[in-house]
């Protein structure tokens, strides 16, 4: 292809509304339009936030939803609604083992368990509620956002395993690793580059 055509190209396309890019992009008239003018077209949606399955043939994606990246805020809010759900759950069975076991060495025992605990659950949880058909914990299906693959399919639980414990990587890194998910192309945070992984609006 020839780039500075591309470029060219580019700059006529940016004049165009995002859902008239996208008609174009879906109805795939290739006599009418170049491959570098699909090219153009890919890039200005991509620059904007679309998501666009990679599909040979775009024509066969026309009933499909095309949707933009969620945004850090909205992840944020998704996480703290995840949070609270989460701490709920455990409040409620660390009250359930205290009232059903008062002896003291249940202390000794929250204390030498209550985290390993704590992460098996978060695991779980995150882990497969990603991986399942709804693709998303409940914060996220509040949110409206799900996780996908960089095609936009289902996770599996193994890439669901790999995304939540990348998160710790995400975190070590003084929360620099959530932060990148407002700067990336793709919103991505650092544990979805590592897992090959979208967040993206429903």
């Amino acid at each position: 292809m020839n780039v500075e055509l591309i470029d060219q190209i580019k700059q006529n396309m940016e004049q165009r509304t995002t859902e008239e890019l996208l008609a174009i992009w879906i109805q795939n008239n290739r006599k009418k339009w170049s491959d570098e003018a699909f090219e153009a077209i890919i890039r200005v949606l991509t620059e904007r936030g679309v998501y666009l399955p990679n599909q040979q043939d775009p024509s066969e994606a026309a009933q499909r939803r095309y949707v933009g990246y969620a945004g850090f805020w909205r992840r944020w809010v998704a996480f703290v609604i995840d949070s609270i759900a989460l701490n709920m759950f455990f409040g409620a069975v660390f009250f359930i083992v205290i009232r059903m076991f008062s002896h003291p060495e249940i202390w000794v025992w929250l204390q030498l368990y209550g985290s390993l605990f704590g992460i098996i659950m978060s695991w779980l949880y995150f882990a497969l509620m990603e991986s399942s058909t709804q693709q998303a914990t409940v914060g996220k299906r509040a949110m409206n956002i799900v996780v996908t693959d960089l095609e936009g399919n289902q996770i599996s639980f193994g890439r669901a395993t790999g995304r939540y414990f990348a998160r710790y990587i995400s975190s070590a890194i003084l929360l620099i690793g959530y932060i990148m998910a407002a700067f990336t192309a793709k919103k991505q945070a650092l544990h979805d580059i590592i897992t090959s992984c979208l967040v993206i609006e429903e």
